[in-house]
């Protein structure tokens, strides 16, 4: 059977296996599933899709079994267009296990790459030619003060509590957030910092040279051979269209293909192209996933993000072989050298993926006459995994020669460490100290998923190493991260250690017997200022954070573990916020 669209399909004794778009099945299996007798078994192709908010609902189905289908089950967490070229900006990343697609489907149980499906013959024989254009003078000039811009802003807002450990994509969605409050004190720079780096994006996307690079290679594919069908990718519906007029004006036979056309005559745009009507069939990201053209034997990727799995499902297009025939397909892929077009060639080894024989460089002016300039290998390689290190040649505080991979983590000064959601893991071993040693300051830091290397990013210092943890970090469930009752700050101030909250204007400080309308209130504020001071001297490290819970009991997590500090008896008083608690005693 078949759901959505207008189909209405249901299990019934007819109807075993129903087949169903991901987006009416997230919507409409889970309700159909809650009173099924039998066994469900969830098939998820594409899977990579279902990680995201809306499409993930489908894993509210009950079922006894699942399986996911996908090229690429990990889901990007860079996006290079949004980091500076001139420095090593990381992302943190969240490993597959710990995904909504690990947790959901399972572990990955079978992998067939490239090159496995190559020698198998499933897949036609290919070449991937990569091409690295230039920016003209002026659009250099502009493409240098967006970037040197968007460092700037970049840095200023990784100094914010809720941004720190964020770069990329990452760091882009956050400022989005902070940019629609509009009220915020950050609201402005982070508007700025997503529209520049939207406007670098577009000035790299709509580079002069790869208009002239698309035709001088769309002729000679053509001349080469006169059933030669060509598909274009491109990331910009604008530049499709431009191009689509381009090829209509010189008499090649081209049609258009993106999500602003209508279901008719995208339909019929397919048609002609399958058909051989058509030559070229230029597409803005629609056709990087679910889309079989047996007979396309050329791809040019005009301009794509920085998406290691929209690469690898792009070069999935044109590998189909067809039956009973010979041949080999070429990808031509063009980036705009020197800027952050390169960086996915910092994220993937394509010598890995495909084949070192199958991939060729070149340098190439296609606003001149030059021919392109063949190079020894790509604009950049990726740092080697751990499994290529020799751990015990480092020394603490040494340059880490290798990627800054594994789950990234964060120490703070209570001796604490904290996964991106706020967990606390354990145990320490002296990683909190270390961290701030290498750092001068506490923050982010990763550990490797085997060798367990501790790898520490210092702004101008590289990725610093920091020895092997003697045993991996868990999840402790003392410093659970807790989601009831109140988390204030505990701040010096030239009178005293204060305990704080936060409010819709910024702070706001407990009120103390000379101030408080309740002096029992501010008599329990002293008094836990006074058990903070005596607990930091307990501990040797200083208190920030602490939590009150609905009973006012006031507890910390430091050093990984949940210290109950003391009982308030009649609570905080906070001036012009409601109270954060409203337990009173029976007796004064």
């Amino acid at each position: 059977g078949l759901v959505g669209g207008s189909h209405r399909d249901s299990f019934d004794d007819d109807k075993r296996i129903l087949v169903s778009v991901l987006n009416s099945a997230a919507t409409k299996l889970p309700k159909m599933a809650e009173s099924l007798s039998h066994p469900l078994l969830l098939v998820v192709d594409e899977c990579h899709r279902a990680g995201s908010a809306q499409m993930s609902a489908v894993f509210g189905t009950k079922r006894a079994f699942s399986l996911g289908l996908s090229a690429t089950p990990e889901r990007d967490a860079k996006d290079a267009e949004d980091l500076d070229t001139t420095e090593d900006a990381e992302v943190a990343e969240e490993s597959f296990d710990d995904s909504i697609i690990g947790r959901e489907l399972g572990p990955i149980i079978y992998e067939l790459g490239y090159k496995e499906a190559l020698e198998a013959g499933i897949l036609a024989k290919f070449e991937l030619q990569h091409y690295g254009l230039p920016l003209e003078p002026e659009e250099r000039t502009r493409y240098e003060k967006t970037s040197r811009e968007i460092t700037d802003l970049r840095r200023m807002l990784q100094s914010q509590p809720g941004a720190r450990g964020m770069d990329g994509g990452a760091l882009v969605g956050w400022a989005r957030k902070q940019a629609a409050r509009g009220k915020s004190g950050i609201s402005s720079q982070a508007a700025s910092y997503v529209a520049l780096t939207g406007q670098r994006k577009q000035l790299v996307y709509h580079a002069k040279a790869r208009g002239s690079a698309v035709e001088k290679l769309l002729q000679q594919s053509l001349d080469e051979s006169s059933s030669s069908r060509i598909l274009l990718f491109h990331e910009s519906i604008s530049e499709v269209m431009r191009l689509f007029a381009a090829l209509r004006l010189k008499g090649i036979p081209a049609v258009a293909e993106h999500s602003q056309l209508s279901d008719s005559l995208r339909a019929e745009s397919l048609h002609l192209f399958r058909s051989g009507a058509a030559r070229v069939l230029i597409s803005a990201k629609s056709l990087i996933e679910g889309f079989d053209v047996p007979a396309a034997d050329v791809g040019i990727v005009v301009a794509s993000s920085s998406s290691v799995r929209q690469r690898i499902q792009t070069l999935g297009r044109i590998l189909r072989k067809k039956p009973g025939e010979e041949r080999t397909a070429t990808l031509h892929i063009l980036y705009m050298a020197e800027t952050t077009d390169e960086m996915i060639y910092q994220n993937q080894d394509w010598a890995e993926v495909t084949g070192a024989e199958r991939n060729r460089y070149f340098v190439w002016d296609p606003t001149g006459d030059s021919a392109p300039s063949e190079k020894a290998g790509p604009p950049r390689t990726p740092k080697p995994g751990e499994d290529r290190i020799e751990m015990s040649a480092l020394v603490v505080g040494d340059e880490y020669p290798g990627d800054y991979e594994g789950q990234e983590f964060t120490a703070d000064a209570q001796g604490n460490i904290k996964d991106h959601q706020g967990d606390v893991f354990g145990p320490s071993q002296g990683v909190p100290d270390l961290v701030q040693k290498l750092r001068g300051a506490h923050g982010r830091f990763r550990v490797t998923p085997r060798k367990r290397a501790v790898l520490v990013p210092v702004e101008g210092r590289g990725v610093l190493y920091g020895g092997q943890l003697e045993q991996p970090l868990e999840k402790s469930h003392a410093g659970a991260k807790k989601t009831d009752g109140l988390e204030l700050m505990v701040k010096t101030k030239a009178d005293g250690y204060r305990i704080a909250m936060k409010t819709s204007r910024g702070e706001a400080y407990a009120r103390r017997t000379d101030t408080a309308t309740d002096a029992n209130k501010g008599r329990d504020a002293e008094a836990l200022a006074l058990k903070i001071r005596e607990l930091e001297a307990e501990l040797g490290r200083p208190i920030r954070k602490i939590h009150l819970s609905a009973e006012n009991q006031v507890s910390v997590t430091a050093e990984g573990k949940n210290i109950e500090v003391m009982a308030l008896v009649y609570g905080l008083e906070f001036p012009e916020t409601n109270p954060p608690t409203t337990t009173t005693p029976d007796t004064p």
